[in-house]
């Protein structure tokens, strides 16, 4: 037998042909969450931290994006004219903005 006929014989046998990729999807779908609705109360003070933040000034913020929260740190720079925040490369509209911290 030649190496490359014995090497075969050693490999990897799956079974069922796309199973694992089937299970990791299942995984990811149990990990997604639906968007909570805030507060009136809430979104009042989102709206007075968010007018608060000066430009490059160190923040904290976590936000819904593609069904999983996500808390993210950094450099903050506030565009109020299409209703979004830059932090460190990532656009997160207001409306997806659950908390937002200043550090």
């Amino acid at each position: 037998m030649n190496r490359k006929d014995r090497a075969k014989q050693f490999m990897p046998f799956d079974a069922l042909k796309g199973f694992r990729e089937a299970l990791r999807m299942k995984e990811f779908e149990q990990e997604i969450v639906h968007k909570r609705d805030i507060t009136e109360e809430r979104a009042k003070k989102l709206s007075q931290t968010i007018l608060s933040v000066k430009k490059n000034q160190k923040v904290e913020i976590t936000f819904f994006e593609n069904g999983v929260y996500i808390t993210k740190q950094g450099n903050a720079f506030v565009n109020f004219f299409e209703n979004y925040i830059l932090l460190e490369g990532t656009k997160i509209l207001f409306e997806h903005i659950f908390d937002i911290k200043i550090l």
